[in-house]
């Protein structure tokens, strides 16, 4: 599991480009993209342009309550608790092993505050990203095979 976050400076064309070489130096791994702020438009990238399709995808309802199938997640009030506990599980039971002392920081201040789990500290990136990481590694859900560049 690796976890990537886009730093402020770099474009957005450029992180997708940086997922895509990434996913396929590790086997063209499954990406689990999140969907808030300008994820969709990595997703999008990431899929259109280099024609990458081993990414996340769940399934979701419209309007009319037709299941549609989205590429990424989405984390929510619903998902994120589903998303800790499965984390929560696989590190008390020793089904993962954690090797950042950042991401071991992060997990300390993690905690549920008036049904809200957050960090205490504010920062909870890493252990978000691992949480998304377990949602791929448990899940599974992706459709197509990725196909490279060119």
């Amino acid at each position: 599991m690796c976890g990537i976050q886009n730093e402020p400076h770099k474009t957005i064309y450029i992180f997708a480009e940086i997922l895509y070489e990434m996913a396929l130096y590790y086997n063209s791994a499954l990406l689990c993209i999140e969907r808030a702020s300008a994820g969709i438009t990595i997703i999008e990238k990431v899929r259109d342009t280099y024609k990458y399709v081993n990414m996340m995808r769940y399934k979701s309802f419209d309007a009319k309550g037709k299941t549609v199938r989205k590429w990424g997640w989405e984390t929510s009030q619903g998902s994120k608790p589903k998303m800790i506990n499965s984390f929560v599980e696989l590190f008390e039971t020793g089904g993962m092993c954690v090797n950042s002392k950042e991401l071991l920081k992060e997990m300390r201040s993690f905690q549920s505050m008036d049904g809200k789990m957050c960090a205490i500290s504010g920062h909870d990136d890493c252990v978000m990203a691992m949480a998304l990481a377990i949602v791929a590694m448990l899940n599974r859900i992706h459709y197509g095979r990725p196909l490279r560049k060119g």
